[in-house]
């Protein structure tokens, strides 16, 4: 009986090993380059959104990659100059609409309408700020930003940004 469980039980284990090699791992990869539709090369910043898209910004706009292809789109500030040079992470609120910043602004991606709309800080009154960076979105919908040498947060359901401390180089 005992030489019979041990028989089996290798007679499993050749089984198992067997079937696990003769299964091949076909892996499924991209690559993305200019070649591929991506806006350009120097790309600091992906996020993952939660219809599955991927978005990187990069110097030279936002590429959404769907898995296929390639779409990108370039931010148009509120005085109609193009804004390409992304210059933080993308983030998701809890509508699915997508936040970042470039040097001259934060922007808003709508997916219903597939579009980027300029936000516009409502403490700050030049008409141009630069080094707007995005680094934050917390658990109250609020956008963390460094803009106008000072530490902000952005309420955005309300709109209204906060300044919370002024940053000052010495």
């Amino acid at each position: 009986m005992r030489h019979k469980i041990i028989f089996y039980l290798i007679f499993l284990m050749v089984l198992c090993v067997q079937t696990a090699l003769s299964q091949s791992n076909h892996l499924l990869f991209h690559e993305l380059n200019q070649s591929t539709g991506l806006s350009e090369l120097q790309n600091p910043y992906i996020f993952k959104d939660s219809k599955g898209f991927v978005w990187i910004g990069s110097y030279d706009g936002l590429n959404r990659f769907d898995g296929k292809t390639v779409k990108v789109y370039r931010p148009i500030l509120s005085n109609g100059k193009t804004d390409p040079h992304i210059s933080s992470r993308v983030f998701e609120d809890s509508s699915g609409e997508l936040w970042f910043t470039t040097y001259n602004g934060i922007f808003r991606y709508s997916p219903k309408t597939e579009t980027i709309h300029p936000f516009v800080l409502q403490s700050i009154h030049k008409s141009t700020v630069e080094d707007y960076y995005a680094f934050h979105l917390d658990k109250q919908s609020r956008l963390w930003v460094v803009a106008d040498d000072s530490l902000r947060v952005v309420n955005l359901s309300t709109g209204k940004d906060s300044v919370l401390h002024p940053l000052h180089t010495y």
